[in-house]
């Protein structure tokens, strides 16, 4: 699961790695602390996208700034910018 990756020792954070995370969590299972810890592992400007109901609104982040969504039927794309 991403709280057992999260708390891996190698995922311990000396430096953000990634540009760019995808996400498809289980849409009953977002939760807005464990994807803030991933969109702590981006890159300054990298781009963190999350996958989820397009029938429940976009979870706002405190370390993301929510860029643009876009929906494909019963589901929606929603992009976030490290802030």
């Amino acid at each position: 699961t991403v709280t057992t990756w999260l708390a891996s020792p190698h995922q311990q954070l000396n430096e953000p790695r990634y540009d760019v995370i995808l996400a498809d969590p289980p849409y009953a299972q977002l939760v807005p602390d464990i994807l803030d810890q991933l969109v702590a592992h981006l890159k300054p400007g990298g781009i963190f996208v999350l996958s989820h109901s397009s029938k429940r609104p976009a979870p706002m982040l405190e370390s993301g700034e929510l860029v643009r969504t876009k929906d494909y039927g019963d589901s929606t794309l929603t992009f976030y910018r490290r802030s």
